[in-house]
C-alpha cells in the first residue's frame, strides 16, 4: 500500500512515458488510458479503495478509446457547483458531476433511474468495434448504443441509463463498466452508484417577507420520475 509520496511520481513517471508515445494526447487523456487499461487489486475490487485500479504502463500505450476531456469542461464542472466566471468563460452552461467526461462512473444520490453521457474516442490504428457490458450487483446500466463501431481519431456519444434494481437504499453500488473491441482492446471503468429513495435540495432559501419557490424533487419510485415543486 503506497501513498502519494510515491503514488504521485510514479504516475508522474508513467504520464511522461506515454506523452513520448503520444505527443498530441491531452492530460485527459493520459489520465483516461492509466485508468481503462489497469487491473484490479488481488484483493479488493472496491473503488473506493483501489480507484481504477494498479497500473500497467504497457497496456496504457494502446489503450484503444480514451475519454477526451478539455478545460471548459472542468469549467462547466465548476459552474454547476456555483463558481461564476468572467467573460469570455461567464456563458458556459453547468454540468452535473456525473456528466463530467472522465473515464469512472459516479453518482452521489440515484432516484430511480438516471441517465448519464460519456463521450469516448479511438486512439487505435484502426476503426474497431466495441460492446459495452457491465457488472455492478442491483443496478442495471445500459448503454446506448450498446455496440458501436469508431474509426481511428473519431469520437463516439454514449448514453447510460443506470437504474436501481435491488441494491440498498443509502449504501453504494460498486463494480465496473466495460467496453470491449473486436482488436482486443479492453476499457474498463469503476462505478460507483448510491440509490436513495428521494433526491431534494438540501436547503431552499429566498430573500423578503413573502414570496414563493420552485423547486424538483425527484422520487425513487416510479423509477426516478421528477416533479417541481412550489
Amino acid at each position: 500500500y503506497s501513498g502519494t509520496s510515491m503514488s504521485s511520481p510514479h504516475i508522474a513517471g508513467i504520464g511522461a512515458l506515454i506523452r513520448a508515445a503520444h505527443k498530441d494526447w491531452s492530460p485527459a487523456e493520459v489520465k483516461s488510458a492509466m485508468m481503462t487499461t489497469a487491473k484490479d487489486h488481488a484483493t479488493s475490487r472496491d473503488p473506493f479503495a483501489q480507484g481504477a485500479g494498479f497500473v500497467v504502463p504497457n497496456r496504457s500505450v494502446d489503450p484503444g478509446l480514451v475519454f477526451p476531456a478539455g478545460a471548459n469542461d472542468y469549467r462547466s464542472y465548476m459552474v454547476g457547483l456555483g463558481v461564476r466566471f468572467g467573460a469570455p468563460f461567464n456563458t458556459l452552461p453547468a454540468l452535473d458531476g456525473s456528466d463530467l467526461n472522465q473515464a469512472s462512473l459516479a453518482i452521489g444520490a440515484l432516484a430511480g433511474r438516471q441517465t448519464v453521457t460519456r463521450t469516448v474516442k479511438n486512439v487505435g490504428a484502426a476503426a474497431e468495434t466495441y460492446t459495452a457490458d457491465n457488472v455492478v450487483p442491483g443496478l442495471n446500466i445500459t448503454a446506448s448504443p450498446a455496440s458501436f463501431t469508431v474509426a481511428p481519431g473519431a469520437t463516439q456519444k454514449i448514453s447510460l441509463t443506470i437504474t436501481r434494481t435491488t441494491a440498498t437504499l443509502g449504501a453504494y453500488a460498486k463494480g465496473s463498466l466495460t467496453f470491449t473491441g473486436t482488436a482486443g482492446h479492453v476499457v474498463r471503468i469503476p462505478v460507483a452508484v448510491k440509490p436513495v429513495a428521494i433526491s431534494a435540495p438540501t436547503e431552499i432559501s429566498g430573500a423578503g417577507a413573502s414570496g414563493s419557490a420552485t423547486y424538483t424533487v425527484t422520487s425513487g419510485w416510479p423509477r426516478g420520475r421528477p416533479a417541481r415543486v412550489s
